[in-house]
């Protein structure tokens, strides 16, 4: 991947209707999270009591961090709605001239920072609820 501007990574939210996505603007910093879980296979009786992983066997998470400014009141309802209703949502996060994640979230955090001297921000996790499409751009 050669390098990216991080200004053009660009988190989208499905909603309206019909369903369409619109951008979460006013984005400062993004990350995503890919993880695996592994499986272990131990047993009273395992050899020497040394942990046993089942191969190819593990369970994949994602996770998207976000944090930004307020752009509109729009923006700060639909993730609002989503939090409070512990809904799944369809997100996509596209990193630029390299690859599109997308699926079902739910949004497990989302919190507003007000600093003297700042203007008010907010932070948001969304975890994947079930398989993240990841595809070239």
């Amino acid at each position: 991947m050669a390098q990216q501007n991080g200004a053009l990574m660009l988190l989208k939210i499905k909603v309206g209707s019909p369903l369409a996505f619109q951008k979460v603007g006013g984005l400062r910093d993004v990350t995503i999270t890919q993880g695996s879980e592994t499986v272990q296979a131990n047993h009273v009786d395992t050899t020497n009591r040394v942990r046993t992983l089942l191969e190819g066997i593990d369970i994949k998470s994602t996770t998207i961090t976000a944090s930004g400014v307020f752009v509109d009141d729009a923006q700060d309802t639909h993730l609002q709605t989503a939090f409070e209703a512990s809904t799944f949502s369809d997100f996509e996060l596209t990193v630029p001239d390299f690859k599109t994640y997308s699926g079902k979230f739910q949004i497990t955090n989302y919190e507003f920072t007000g600093n003297f001297q700042d203007v008010v921000t907010f932070n948001i996790t969304l975890e994947s609820a079930g398989a993240v499409t990841v595809a070239g751009v």
